[in-house]
């Protein structure tokens, strides 16, 4: 029989990162969506290439186009109550 769930527990994800572009692992702490707390506690970087595959099933490439350094307005992170994120 089949295991439905063999692609997610035979999966291997690939970042590549430089150290140019520094992330605060405090930030990511609680952001555990896709593991990126852990992923940013290991490198500290923004990834520049991902490579995720879910072996026999599928495998996801992203890449970073362009990186532009700018201020980022903190009301920018303050999520409305009647917002969907």
């Amino acid at each position: 029989m089949l295991d439905a769930e063999l692609p997610y527990k035979t999966s291997k994800s690939t970042y590549y990162f430089s150290t140019n572009y520094k992330l605060n692992p405090e930030c990511f702490r609680d952001f555990k969506e896709g593991f990126m707390n852990l992923y940013v506690a290991e490198a500290g970087a923004v990834s520049l290439l991902t490579e995720i595959e879910l072996k026999g099933f599928l495998k996801i490439t992203q890449q970073a186009q362009t990186i532009t350094v700018r201020k980022i307005p903190d009301t920018m992170f303050n999520v409305k109550p009647f917002k969907t994120v």
